[in-house]
């Protein structure tokens, strides 16, 4: 690879890195900000399967975004370690899209 080109792959990694942690930062500032309407909403409910699928998608979902964003931001890791890893975010996917389907066919 010649050097403008790696310079290039250097520059675009560096951009998806801080994408990656903003995303994640703004959810989380969400999660914080919508806290008590959501106290409210739905933990004063009674609770359903409905309510399990939104509690995974709420607070399981963002806590696998948050090894996905800590994974890509780890240098050190291992061809060990990716091979173990791999498979995370597609799980992860099937379980973001079960949760978020199963919510919207439950309301």
């Amino acid at each position: 690879m010649d050097p403008k080109s790696l310079a290039m792959a250097a520059k675009n990694l560096q951009a998806a890195k801080m994408f990656s942690l903003a995303s994640c930062t703004m959810l989380w500032y969400d999660i914080i900000l919508t806290f008590g309407d959501e106290v409210e909403k739905i933990w004063k409910q009674r609770f359903t399967g409905a309510t399990v699928l939104w509690f995974i998608n709420r607070y399981a979902l963002p806590l696998g975004f948050i090894v996905i964003t800590i994974s890509f931001h780890d240098p050190s890791w291992s061809g060990a370690t990716c091979n173990r890893y791999v498979l995370f975010p597609e799980g992860f996917k099937l379980v973001a899209t079960t949760a978020i389907g199963g919510t919207a066919m439950c309301t």
